[in-house]
C-alpha cells in the first residue's frame, strides 16, 4: 500500500511497510504528531482530502477542514490547555465572533445607506452642474450684451458729461428755488412769532384786568352784602320800633282804660302794665329776631342777590374779553347759565317786603 503525503514541495510517498503512520491515525493526526520545533519556520501545509466539488453541507467535510486548517503549534497549545480554559476561550471567541459578525453586518447596512446618500448627492451635484452650465451660458450672453451696450453713446464720456451738466443746472435752479422758499417761510414764521408775542402781551393784560375785575367784583359783592346787611338791620330796627310804638300806643290806651276802671282793677291793671313795660317789648323783639320765616326770607334774599351779582359780573367780563380778543364768547360755562337771577332777586325782595311775623298770642307785626 502506498500512502501519499503533501508537503510544501509537493507530494511524497511511503510504502505501507515503511510508513510511520499508525493504524489508528489519519494523515492529519500524523501531521500534528510528527511536528518538531525544527520545522517551526516551515510553511504550514494542511493535509486535507477536500475536493474541488466539496461543500460544507456535509459535517465530515467540515470536520476534515477544521482538522487540517490549524498549524501544529496551535493544536499543541489547545491540547495542553485545561477544560476550563478551553471553555472560557470558547465563550470569548463565540461572543467576539458574534459581535464582530454583527458589526460587519451593521457596517454593511450603513455602507448601503451611505451609498444611497452618495447616489442622491451625486444626482444633486449633476443637477447643480447643469444649473451652473445654464448660469454660465447666461453670464456669457449678459457679458456679450454688456460689451455691445458699452459701445453705445450712453456709455461714452461725452454723454456722461452732458448728463452731469444738466444735473448741475437743475440742482442750481432747485437750490435757488429752495432758498426763496426758506426766506419766505422764515418771514412768515417771524410774523407769526411777533403775533404770538403780541397775543401773549394782550393775554397778560387781560389776566391782570381779569384779576382786577374779580377783585373789584369781590369788593362790590362784599360792599353789597354789607349794605344789604345794614339795610336788613335798619329794616329790622324800624320794624321793631314800629312794633314798640304800637305797643306803647296800646299801653297808653290801656292807661286811659286804667283811669276809667281804676276803682275796680287798680292793682291787676297796674301789674299788667308793669309786666308789659318790662317784659312785653322784649318778647316782641325776641319774636322778631327768632322768627324762622324771617331767617329763611333773609337767607333767600342774600343768595339771590349773590347769584344776580355773579351773573352780571360774568356778563360784563365776557363783553370785555370779546372786545379785546375779537372772539365770540357766551355765558354757557357760567354757573348760573339759563337761570333768570334778576327775576329771582326781585321776587325775594317782594317776599321780604310782604313778610308778616306773628307776635305774642296771635298778634302780628308787619
Amino acid at each position: 500500500m502506498v500512502v501519499e503525503m503533501k508537503t510544501s514541495d509537493g507530494y511524497f510517498t511511503h510504502d505501507e511497510e515503511d510508513s510511520p503512520i499508525r493504524p489508528e491515525e489519519t494523515l492529519g493526526d500524523y501531521y500534528y504528531r510528527s511536528y518538531s520545533k525544527k520545522r517551526a519556520s516551515d510553511i504550514n501545509a494542511p493535509v486535507w482530502k477536500l475536493k474541488h466539488g466539496d461543500t460544507f453541507s456535509d459535517w465530515q467535510i467540515c470536520r476534515d477542514w477544521l482538522l487540517g486548517v490549524f498549524p501544529p503549534v496551535e493544536v499543541k497549545f489547545q491540547e495542553e490547555r485545561s477544560h476550563d480554559q478551553t471553555y472560557h476561550a470558547y465563550l470569548e471567541e463565540t461572543a467576539n465572533s458574534t459581535s464582530t459578525t454583527h458589526h460587519i453586518v451593521r457596517e454593511w447596512k450603513s455602507m448601503h445607506k451611505e451609498w444611497a446618500a452618495f447616489e442622491a448627492s451625486k444626482k444633486e451635484a449633476n443637477e447643480e452642474k447643469a444649473k451652473v452650465a445654464l448660469l454660465r451660458a447666461k453670464l456669457k450672453a449678459d457679458q456679450a450684451r454688456f460689451e455691445s451696450e458699452q459701445k453705445t453713446e450712453e456709455w461714452s464720456a461725452a454723454w456722461w458729461k452732458r448728463k452731469a451738466e444738466a444735473k448741475a443746472a437743475l440742482l442750481s435752479e432747485e437750490r435757488k428755488h429752495w432758498r426763496e422758499i426758506c426766506e419766505k417761510d422764515n418771514n412768515e414764521k417771524m410774523g407769526l412769532r411777533n403775533n404770538i408775542n403780541n397775543l401773549k402781551v394782550e393775554i397778560e393784560k387781560l389776566k391782570k384786568e381779569k384779576i382786577k375785575a374779580e377783585a373789584a367784583r369781590d369788593e362790590a359783592r362784599s360792599h353789597r352784602e354789607r349794605s344789604e346787611q345794614r339795610e336788613l338791620e335798619r329794616v329790622e330796627k324800624a320794624e321793631t320800633s314800629h312794633c314798640l310804638a304800637e305797643t306803647e300806643g296800646k299801653l297808653e290806651d290801656s292807661e286811659t282804660a286804667r283811669v276809667t276802671a281804676e276803682s275796680l282793677l287798680v292793682q291787676p291793671l297796674r301789674d299788667d302794665m308793669i309786666w308789659m313795660k318790662h317784659h312785653g317789648i322784649i318778647n316782641v323783639a325776641n319774636s322778631v329776631l327768632n322768627s324762622i320765616d324771617l331767617d329763611q326770607t333773609v337767607a333767600n334774599l342774600m343768595v339771590t342777590a349773590r347769584n344776580d351779582g355773579y351773573t352780571q359780573g360774568y356778563t360784563e367780563c365776557t363783553k370785555h374779553v370779546n372786545n379785546a380778543l375779537k372772539v365770540d364768547l357766551n355765558d354757557r360755562r357760567s354757573a348760573t347759565y339759563g337761570v333768570d337771577t334778576g327775576t329771582a332777586h326781585a321776587a325775594a325782595k317782594t317776599e321780604y317786603k310782604n313778610l308778616r311775623l306773628p307776635v305774642m298770642d296771635g298778634g302780628c307785626c308787619t
